[in-house]
């Protein structure tokens, strides 16, 4: 991909480790961590640099969402992290790796 086909980028919103973002008309919810961005998809994910290339990579990996339903999964999200945060236990899956129930949201 080069600058010429990277769509306009921009963080819409941001809380804890997650980020909504856009390239173009397309949405995802990504992770953010160590200054790489992640999918949410299982499996183990592979980090982009958070630029405007990375997250054009990050979406067309994972697949974009409308805009509505990336907002309902960025707030859902950020609701559950919040909970896991207030808890004394927090059970976390295994490093680099989604839960399937996310996963299951995307459209291609």
């Amino acid at each position: 991909m080069n600058e010429d086909s990277v769509p306009a980028t921009d963080i819409i919103e941001e809380h804890g480790s997650f980020l909504l973002i856009r390239a173009g008309s397309r949405f995802a919810v990504v992770e953010r961590r160590g200054g790489q961005i992640y999918p949410m998809m299982p499996g183990k994910r592979e980090g982009e640099p958070l630029t405007s290339e990375g997250m054009a990579s990050v979406i067309a990996q994972e697949g974009s969402l409308p805009e509505d339903e990336a907002r309902r999964l960025f707030a859902e999200l950020c609701a559950r992290g919040d909970r896991l945060a207030q808890t004394d236990v927090v059970a976390e899956p295994a490093s680099g790796t989604v839960p399937n129930e996310i996963a299951s949201r995307r459209s291609q």
